[in-house]
């Protein structure tokens, strides 16, 4: 494995299927994923100091990983498949991530126990499963939903929180 203090990298397949897997231990690493597969399986997993990740994907399926163990991480996951199973973890000091999904069916699942955290999830379609969990210091948690069925759970145990959960069910 390669550590470099800097790393850009971008990765974007138009394939039938695509499995793509993304690891990053640099001081700074920019990470941009785009899919257009009909199935994705996209891991992203960063353990840099900054580390500014977008994970995009227009696929049938798509199964969205991204884990960051970074000083400060930007994560945004915009999916607009059909299928969508995205996850986010962020154990870092402070975590800004932003995750919208226009797809069919969504399972949304982003955890931050960061110092700082900033969690926007945005869900505008059929069905959507919403999970959200924070053990920060202060997290600020925005949970929009226009969807047909939505269930939306929101758990913190932060020193601060604010937390506006919107639905248009």
């Amino acid at each position: 494995m390669s550590v470099l203090s800097y790393s850009h990298i971008t990765v974007t397949p138009q394939s039938h299927h695509s499995h793509i897997t993304v690891t990053s231990q640099s001081h700074h690493s920019h990470i941009t994923v785009t899919s257009q597969s009909h199935h994705s399986h996209i891991t992203v997993t960063s353990q840099s100091h900054h580390s500014h990740i977008t994970v995009t994907s227009q696929s049938h399926h798509s199964h969205i990983t991204v884990t960051s163990q970074s000083h400060h991480s930007h994560i945004t996951v915009t999916s607009q498949s059909h299928h969508s199973h995205i996850t986010v973890t962020s154990q870092s000091h402070h975590s800004h991530i932003t995750v919208t999904s226009q797809s069919h069916h969504s399972h949304i699942t982003v955890t931050s126990q960061s110092h700082h955290s900033h969690i926007t999830v945005t869900s505008q379609l059929h069905h959507s499963h919403i999970t959200v969990t924070s053990q920060s210091h202060h997290s600020h948690i925005t949970v929009t939903t226009h969807s047909h069925h939505s269930h939306t759970t929101v758990t913190s145990q932060s020193h601060h929180s604010h937390i506006i959960v919107t639905s248009q069910s």
